[in-house]
């Protein structure tokens, strides 16, 4: 069923959203994609909460948000990787990555994406702290225990220490 998604109006006839969806304690549910935002919807109302427009001409992460208190982070397909607010919507910061990113991760106190390489940026401003290129091109969305950041490519799995 189709509910009310963002600041007060359903999304676009385009199939509805993209990406998983991300539950954030207490209130909204953080929604990543439709058509050129990320926004919010009250988890107990169905009601839009807030919304962000993104850069450019799309906006789509492969993955879903990934959280770290009021910190939701996306990776999207615009290029960007984005620091919102779950409670209040705000963007706090977005970095641009330089290609459509296909993952992300929290672990060690820094965002990590995906976009054909491996990035740790700061969680701070987004800015790039540290790469890993295995010589292929990595494929997959990221899994993390805490301490590594997983990720497959074309010559097999790699784990990358967080710290």
């Amino acid at each position: 069923a189709r509910r009310d998604v963002g600041a007060g109006s359903a999304p676009p006839d385009r199939s509805d959203c993209a990406g998983g969806c991300v539950v954030a304690v207490p209130f909204p549910l953080g929604k990543a994609l439709d058509r050129g935002a990320l926004f919010g919807v009250n988890r107990f109302t169905g009601k839009g909460a807030w919304r962000v427009a993104a850069t450019g001409n799309g906006f789509g992460p492969h993955a879903p948000a990934v959280l770290n208190g009021d910190h939701a982070y996306v990776a999207s397909e615009d290029c960007y990787v984005y620091d919102v607010s779950t409670f209040t919507g705000q963007l706090l910061w977005k970095a641009n990555a330089g290609g459509s990113l296909d993952g992300v991760a929290y672990c060690g106190g820094s965002v990590w994406i995906m976009s054909g390489q491996l990035e740790r940026r700061s969680a701070t401003d987004g800015s790039l702290t540290g790469v890993f290129q295995p010589g292929s091109r990595l494929t997959s969305n990221l899994s993390t225990d805490g301490a590594r950041v997983y990720v497959t490519g074309y010559n097999g799995v790699y784990a990358v220490a967080c710290q």
